[in-house]
């Protein structure tokens, strides 16, 4: 009996599934990975075009392929545009992808609708099932969602399962359920103000809401109750029942909240720059002149094409470690490109390489044997090399103060 091959052993939309996919590294909100962090995350393009070939039939003739190819992955197109670089101006060619459901945003209910009709009548008219036994972050069982496929995904690791509790089963769960909104959110005009917003509030009506919320001390309205307040003659009804995705903003924002009030003693404003976080480094101590040498790989702080920051590291007096001062505006490298190779590794080159650690007090190398002999005694400790601060123009870098240093060694005790 010959049995029915599927797309993906014939053909794949190898170059428009990889721009699309680089695509995704850009999209910072709505997209999985900005809900949660996850090592080596799918992007959800390649997951799709991966699932769509290995569940659809492959056509019989070429051409039939190479349509049904194009329907899921579109086109690629070459757009050519300029770009400024370095003060000289040039032709930069940007390949990108139109048509097809891989780019971020076409995979809309509707375009996925006649791929799900499909894939059920591939498999007898039903929905197959799909089982990922190591799902991660969810990429791909959630594709498998989108194209109607039952889904059992399944990790040993608690952070993974709790995280595909949160991305898969209570979204479908709550799909299309409107619970009322919490209490604590009314007093929160940026949030109320978006809920209203899209809720199709605008101008006088949308101010009358926000008025008509506030109410006599924010009291609590039960499930399904309409709030009404007259303003300079509008009449508003504002409905508090809210769907998923209202609660976790609102929860998230509370939890926000607590955490920013109970860690406000470790994360100060010093010069009127609000603290975001600190950096650390590993240390251990030299096998030669016994001083305390920090494990860095890089000591690039930024490294962009308008914010060039760096660690400088400098023996203190006795010898007996390094002192850190923040390097601003490091300069472009010029001459040629192994001369501009030359200067990045002196700018930020740290002291980890392949073979090990180089002392900065005595020059000496460590072999990678003798940290890893270090760690496993216990004997590696921490340093806190820079703080990133919140300034006006984005991000900044310090050097942290004796109070953030002592502050560090009272939470470590």
């Amino acid at each position: 009996m010959h049995e029915e091959r599927r797309l993906i052993e014939v053909d794949f939309p190898l170059k428009q599934t990889s721009l699309d996919a680089v695509h995704e590294k850009n999209v910072r909100h709505g997209h999985l990975s900005t809900l949660h962090i996850w090592p080596a995350r799918r992007p959800l393009a390649a997951c799709r075009a991966a699932l769509l070939t290995a569940l659809l039939p492959a056509p019989e003739s070429e051409q039939q392929r190479r349509q049904l190819l194009q329907r899921i992955a579109g086109r690629v197109k070459d757009p050519t545009r300029q770009r400024q670089r370095q003060g000289t101006r040039r032709l930069e060619h940007q390949e990108e992808t139109e048509g097809g459901v891989l780019h971020w945003g076409r995979e809309t209910d509707e375009a996925l609708e006649p791929f799900r009709q499909e894939i059920r009548a591939a498999f007898g008219g039903r929905a197959p099932r799909v089982l990922d036994p190591f799902a991660g972050g969810g990429a791909i069982p959630l594709e498998a969602m989108r194209l109607g496929c039952e889904v059992t995904a399944i990790d040993l690791n608690p952070v993974a399962w709790f995280l595909l509790k949160c991305t898969l089963e209570y979204p479908w769960h709550l799909t299309g359920e409107r619970r009322q909104l919490p209490d604590f959110v009314l007093g929160w005009r940026p949030f109320m103000e978006a809920y209203l917003k899209a809720q199709g509030f605008k101008g006088e009506m949308l101010e009358a809401a926000l008025a008509s919320l506030k109410g006599q001390g924010g009291e609590s309205a039960g499930p399904g109750a309409l709030r009404q307040h007259e303003l300079t003659g509008l009449q508003v009804a504002v409905s508090l029942e809210a769907d998923a995705a209202w609660h976790v903003r609102a929860w998230g924002e509370w939890v926000l909240q607590h955490a920013r009030a109970a860690l406000a003693g470790y994360y100060p404003t010093v010069d009127d720059r609000p603290t975001v976080a600190y950096l650390w480094a590993r240390t251990m101590r030299c096998k030669n002149c016994r001083a305390t040498v920090p494990l860095l790989k890089t000591r690039w702080l930024a490294r962009t094409g308008k914010k060039r920051v760096a660690l400088k590291m400098e023996p203190n007096a006795e010898r007996t470690g390094v002192a850190f001062e923040i390097w601003e505006d490091v300069p472009l490298p010029t001459g040629t490109a192994q001369e501009r190779r030359a200067f990045e590794r002196r700018v930020g080159g740290g002291t980890m390489s392949r073979t090990g650690v180089t002392c900065p007090c005595c020059g000496t190398v460590i072999k990678m044997e003798d940290i890893r002999f270090e760690g496993m005694a216990g004997r590696l400790g921490t340093v806190l090399t820079a703080v990133i601060v919140e300034g006006k123009q984005g991000k900044e870098y310090r050097l942290p103060t004796e109070e953030e240093r002592r502050a560090a060694e009272e939470a470590a005790d």
